[in-house]
């Protein structure tokens, strides 16, 4: 997750620069923070089905307990390039200090959390407390983004978001059966939501790209 948010930033700069003047510069912004979100949603999911059985084929010994921390820390990265997204929109509206605070709001949250649950839980609290503050850091900036009009969130990708999150407290509980059931719940639902969109976008990326092949 950390290798395809780096490869984000690397492009995303780019991408905003160059949009940012554009009259639908905010719902293209939003779409774009919309699909990702969700896509990371569902490889997140579909990650933590398998991770047992990686973590038991790759490594031994202490090593194997990895996987206690493993889904907190591979959400963190994707939820860090959701809010790139948001907050690539203080920059253009040259409001950068919106996104100072949210983030500080994200460290306040994360000592907090280390303080109060790695003497409970160890490590796992702490994984679980550095997703969390990334989460609270989406989550203000979000919320100045919406208030100013700046980026727009359909009811669809709410619901996601509120779903991926109770997801991550049943991960949290460690019941595997619910668990279980709440991973193809999500992965089901996003597909019933965005079927037909990731397939036009699917569609067009190919015709793009056939169209370049022709032109050279």
């Amino acid at each position: 997750s950390q290798i395809v948010y780096t490869a984000f930033a690397a492009g995303w700069q780019y991408f905003a620069f160059s949009t940012m003047k554009d009259k639908d510069q905010v719902s293209l912004n939003s779409k774009v923070l919309e699909y990702l979100g969700v896509l990371s949603f569902g490889v997140f999911v579909v990650a933590t089905l398998f991770d047992d059985f990686v973590f038991d084929l790759l490594f031994s010994g202490d090593y194997v307990l990895g996987k206690i921390v493993f889904p907190y820390l591979f959400l963190s990265p994707l939820i860090l390039m959701l809010f790139q997204i948001a907050a690539n929109q203080t920059l253009v509206y040259k409001k950068s200090y919106y996104c100072t605070l949210s983030l500080l709001s994200g460290v306040i949250v994360n000592m907090l959390l280390n303080y109060l649950l790695i003497p409970i839980m160890g490590i796992k609290g702490a994984a679980f407390a550095t997703l969390c503050s990334y989460v609270v850091s989406l989550i203000c900036i979000m919320i100045v983004m919406l208030k100013k009009n700046w980026l727009y969130v359909n009811r669809k990708f709410t619901l996601m978001c509120i779903l991926t999150c109770t997801f991550v407290i049943i991960l949290l509980h460690e019941k595997a059966i619910l668990s279980l059931v709440s991973a193809f719940l999500v992965i089901t639902i996003i597909i019933v939501f965005y079927y037909k969109d990731f397939m036009a976008i699917t569609c067009r990326l190919i015709s793009d790209l056939k169209k370049r092949k022709i032109e050279k």
